[in-house]
């Protein structure tokens, strides 16, 4: 790892570790249980935690605290009782340096892969194996479960741009699908105030070959300008995507997309690099049509998905105050079915969830008192709307990283 040894030479240790060298961190011994919900903070650029909420004895743990990191993910791999099996702590280091993941698991020794692409935004189970994709520098990488390389972190041909550009990119990749065998990657787009009738900029899907390392087609959404939050619902083909306001037209409604990967066209013949082509209807759903006509939405959050997968968890917040000194307080709280299209509103829960099936109940990041998450409080419930809730004391430093994602 060459490219890496002068940031060695000149950094502290903490920050050595940080730089993504071959040196790692003597990775403690952490039993995963079914019992427990991991999950992560960070405060960018100082540290990140790791904790945990044992949900026979609701207690809370902090495990592990990391100097040096930018910011931080998790997700976790469930048995074929639907119990935790395997959890993966990702750390990533601004944009210059690749991602840190961290394997924990219930059989295996714990372990660290510290090849992941820069700010890995995304991974997904296939096959049996991990896939992981860089939001900065375009890679692609595949690991096993316990994250030994089976293909090392690749570039992508046709998604490259300037590492240093990338605040300004349209093809920062932010999802992994997968369809009829097929690996798609999903981008956040790049439309703002002056990009009107700009549809290069749109977010775009793009199918990749059969050896992950260039784009083979790629498609224009038609009616997302951002994408800003989103979750895979149903299964690994599908991307629920709330997008931010079409600000080119003046529009100040948030709008909200199903993307299906199984009902894009990919028999078409098109040329990836050089023509303009849109998912169709049936690939590109909007959805949640009458929940985005309110103005003062600030920003809308997609945050878990239900048992059966076919229900994602949506918090909108309010916007209080104008650009960057812009806050948000909860707005509303629901979960949307992507089958039935209901919407069924929870009670004084928002935030982020996760479903435990050990003990069949949901764990939320927020209760609600007068539309404000109530500090230093999680929520167990024994449904998904959040009946009969019972807080739960917790003590995080940093900002909340969010639940793990599962990945089965």
């Amino acid at each position: 790892m060459k490219r890496y040894s002068l940031c060695g030479l000149i950094l502290s240790v903490h920050f050595f570790i940080g730089c993504g060298t071959e040196k790692q961190n003597v990775v403690p011994t952490i039993n995963v249980t079914a019992d427990q919900v991991l999950f992560t903070s960070d405060d960018y650029g100082k540290f990140n935690d790791l904790y945990s909420i044992d949900l026979a004895t609701k207690k809370f743990n902090t495990l592990r605290h990391i100097d040096a990191s930018s910011d931080t993910g998790a997700y976790q791999i469930n048995n074929a009782a639907g119990e935790l099996e395997h959890f993966y702590h990702v750390e990533k280091f601004s944009q210059k340096n690749n991602t840190r993941v961290t394997h924990y698991s219930s059989t295996y020794r714990q372990n660290e892969n510290v090849n992941f692409p820069i700010n890995t935004k995304d991974l997904i189970l296939h096959k049996g194996k991990l896939l992981g994709i860089g939001y900065d520098d375009r890679k692609i990488i595949k690991t096993d479960l316990n994250l030994n390389e089976e293909m090392p972190a690749t570039f992508i041909k046709g998604l490259e741009h300037d590492i240093n550009s990338v605040s300004n990119s349209d093809k920062n990749i932010t999802s992994i699908l997968i369809a009829n065998e097929r690996v798609f990657v999903v981008s956040a787009g790049k439309y703002e105030k002056d990009d009107n009738n700009t549809d290069e900029k749109k977010p775009k899907v793009y199918l990749l070959n059969q050896e992950l390392n260039a784009v083979e087609k790629s498609w224009s959404m038609q009616y997302c300008f951002n994408a800003f939050s989103m979750q895979r619902v149903e299964n690994n083909s599908k991307l629920l995507i709330s997008c931010n306001p079409n600000y080119g037209t003046g529009n100040n409604n948030p709008s909200f997309i199903l993307i299906d990967a199984n009902k894009i066209n990919i028999d078409k013949n098109i040329d990836a690099m050089n023509e303009q082509s849109f998912l169709d209807k049936d690939a590109e759903e909007i959805v949640l049509l009458n929940q985005s006509q309110r103005s003062d939405y600030y920003f809308v959050k997609v945050n878990g998905i239900s048992l059966d997968k076919k229900q994602a968890f949506i918090t909108e917040y309010k916007r209080i105050g104008f650009g960057w000194e812009a806050k948000g307080e909860v707005e509303n709280s629901y979960w949307y079915n992507i089958e039935t299209k209901e919407i069924t509103p929870t009670k004084n829960v928002a935030g982020h969830v996760i479903y435990n099936k050990k003990h069949n109940m949901y764990l939320f990041s927020c209760f609600l008192k007068n539309n404000v998450c109530e500090k230093d409080k999680f929520v167990l419930a024994k449904d998904m709307y959040g009946t009969d809730p019972e807080l739960i004391d917790v003590k995080i430093k940093g900002i909340f990283s969010g639940f793990a994602k599962v990945l089965n």
